[in-house]
């Protein structure tokens, strides 16, 4: 038995000490952070107190837009929604801000319970890359391609060219 806890110790420090690696590689000293209750308000962007954040990196799916599956329509959005529902009800939300959108909104890194919310999303399909900001997660979109997850099970239309074909606004 106590060399069994001894290697739970262990292993429980070795998972503390990769978590705090990666939260260091994401946060920079004049990183801005925003902690606290997160409430999920469309595919990729969340609320935390009254501050709007955008997941930096991602581009998930608009909320009118359809996706399909052996040619049976499958509500893409929501699946997203569902799932960031899911995570951030696990409990605090720490979000490191990477930049500000011409609203005024913020693009930013956000985690619940050692769950990246950004790459949880592009890793199940979710949401795609958004590689005009960063590289972080085109590996993640590249595993959810190759393993048909989420919307690469079937067929969809990028978010930017439905935004483009429907008249909505471009990315804030």
């Amino acid at each position: 038995m106590g060399k069994n806890m001894n290697n739970i110790n262990i292993f429980l420090k070795l998972i503390f000490l990769l978590v705090s690696i990666f939260f260091v590689k994401i946060v920079n000293a004049q990183d801005e952070v925003i902690r606290g209750k997160a409430k999920v308000v469309n595919s990729d962007y969340i609320k935390i107190d009254k501050k709007t954040i955008i997941l930096f990196g991602v581009e998930a799916m608009e909320r009118p837009q359809l996706c399909y599956i052996n040619g049976e329509a499958w509500a893409c959005w929501e699946t997203a929604v569902r799932k960031l529902e899911e995570i951030v009800d696990l409990g605090e939300t720490v979000c490191v801000i990477k930049g500000k959108s011409r609203m005024n909104r913020v693009f930013a890194i956000c985690i619940t319970e050692n769950v990246e919310l950004n790459k949880e999303l592009v890793r199940l399909g979710l949401a795609l890359a958004r590689t005009k900001q960063t590289d972080l997660y085109v590996e993640d979109e590249k595993y959810a391609k190759e393993n048909k997850l989420g919307i690469w099970r079937g067929k969809f239309l990028e978010p930017w060219i439905f935004r483009a074909g429907n008249f909505v606004p471009d990315d804030p």
